[in-house]
């Protein structure tokens, strides 16, 4: 199959000291509405693949770019439950496992996944941000789905009681890494902007959830919602930002592209990415593999 397919994308390097010798080289790239929709929900494990031509399609396009990244086998975990849980590749189960080259692993529950040397996580998304972590002592690698659900416990904001052993996926991956601090880096992209991620007091079916959740939110982490408060303008990638040098590691070590689903544009002045917020069906593709 040919590929050509324009993507959006970085390359996130850990060196040395120097930065002269690259100790992990992680590809995060994101395909976005130009090149399609990539939504796979209907692909959740490997008997699902003859009823869903589209989907089927997709995954195997997925696979196909995979590859050409040298990747051994692409961990595409299911957020739907949204557990704040981290995988890695042998937590699949048999039935998750698309036998195509590289296999694609599905069939199970997580918003994220440890990655071994040339294996690939692939996620879509239209908004959710994408958090990679990268341990330098440890050589851990964990590529993580940052929805607002996947880093905040709704249960606790709402109610005042935890769903879940940690509050984040972020938290949950973090508990992994041996590494001190200062040799943790991360990267935090492709999310909506915070002025799009509206949570008014206002709305009429949601509005006390949305006050209760900006108030845990403020109390929490602080000033994590722009503008007037009563809008409940969610900051998604300086909560995850937050919960990162929590774990005391530096602020220098955290790199965020500053993209916004919601409102970026090409050149042609044409929507670079699918936002859900914006009232879109599609799914940007996000790629992240691991050499």
């Amino acid at each position: 199959m040919n590929i050509a397919l324009p993507t959006i994308g970085t390359v996130f390097s850990v060196g040395d000291e120097k930065g002269d010798i690259p100790l992990f080289s992680v590809r995060v790239e994101v395909f976005g509405r130009k090149t399609g929709n990539w939504s796979i929900r209907h692909v959740k494990e490997k008997r699902d693949m003859p009823n869903y031509p589209l989907a089927r399609k997709r995954v195997r396009t997925i696979c196909t770019i995979a590859a050409i990244r040298g990747a051994k086998c692409v961990i595409a975990p299911i957020p739907s439950r949204l557990s704040g849980t981290v995988i890695a590749a042998r937590n699949v189960p048999p039935e998750g496992v698309i036998r195509l080259t590289p296999p694609f692993l599905r069939g199970i529950y997580a918003d994220g996944a440890f990655l071994g040397r040339n294996e690939a996580f692939f996620m879509a998304s239209a908004d959710c941000p994408i958090v990679v972590l990268v341990g330098t002592q440890s050589g851990i690698v964990a590529a993580l789905h940052g929805g607002r659900d996947a880093i905040i416990d709704r249960s606790a904001a709402e109610k005042g009681i935890p769903s879940r052993r940690y509050e984040s996926v972020v938290d949950a991956a973090l508990a992994r890494f041996p590494d001190e601090p200062d040799a943790i880096f991360a990267f935090i992209g492709f999310g909506i902007g915070a002025r799009h991620f509206r949570h008014p007091f206002g709305h009429p079916v949601h509005g006390k959830r949305n006050r209760a959740l900006v108030s845990y939110l403020m109390h929490k982490y602080g000033c994590v919602v722009r503008g007037a408060e009563e809008e409940g303008c969610i900051d998604l990638s300086e909560i995850i930002f937050r919960q990162i040098v929590r774990h005391k590691i530096p602020a220098c070590n955290i790199k965020r592209d500053g993209a916004d689903t919601f409102s970026d544009k090409d050149a042609s002045g044409e929507y670079r990415f699918w936002s859900h917020a914006r009232g879109d069906d599609g799914r940007n593709g996000v790629l992240v593999t691991r050499k």
